[in-house]
């Protein structure tokens, strides 16, 4: 039953972020509003499709605590640090990933910076953590195992930023994706994934971006 739920939701996850990493607008919604409708989209299926997922999520919000709140943005600053210095790297030994770099950013054109910090801490970080984390990796974990189903999880991750033609952000993706597999494999706490993953988001594309 879980692989079967597994693959529906990697499916839909793919039917859903592949167009919006290739167009990257929708109408009258620009690229962070169709990232948090889809994000929305997505984990509202996903409790319907999983009711495990309602467990994690209580399970989340009583989590909440200052460890969990500190792990979180230490992990974060640990990410942000490792692709600041893979950024500064990949500039000197490859000229070309600048291009792809640039490319990444140019999501940000015309739009608010406080705009996309608001909609990547209260949608897009914790819908992301809820759908892929708590609900796909969980289900692949119950699966087949923390590793096997940690890996699979992120392998789907990253392969729905595969429509944006950007190598390096598809790279990235699988990394971020690892990341925060192994911290939710390893703690199995919803609060520090969000935390993580919110803290990284705003550091590498508002605060300071590499």
């Amino acid at each position: 039953m879980n692989g079967r739920r597994f693959t529906a939701l990697a499916v839909i996850s793919a039917a859903l972020f592949v167009p919006l990493f290739g167009l990257r607008r929708l109408g009258p919604l620009d690229f962070w509003a169709w990232m948090s409708a889809t994000a929305a989209a997505v984990t509202l299926i996903a409790l319907t499709l999983d009711p495990g997922l309602a467990v994690e999520l209580r399970r989340g919000v009583k989590g909440i605590t200052a460890r969990a709140v500190a792990v979180g943005a230490l992990s974060a600053l640990a990410l942000y640090a490792f692709f600041a210095l893979g950024a500064f790297g990949m500039r000197r030994l490859w000229p070309a990933s600048g291009t792809n770099i640039e490319n990444v950013y140019a999501f940000k054109e015309g739009v608010s910076p406080a705009r996309i910090v608001l909609l990547l801490a209260l949608v897009i970080g914790p819908a992301e953590e809820l759908f892929w984390r708590a609900s796909l990796q969980r289900l692949g974990m119950e699966r087949w195992g923390a590793l096997r189903g940690t890996l699979a999880a992120s392998a789907v991750y990253s392969a729905a930023h595969a429509a944006s033609g950007n190598p390096l952000l598809i790279a990235a993706a699988g990394i971020c994706g690892l990341f925060w597999g192994a911290m939710y494999a390893r703690w199995r706490s919803l609060a520090a994934n969000v935390v993580s993953h919110v803290v990284w988001d705003v550091l590498i594309f508002v605060v300071a971006p590499v």
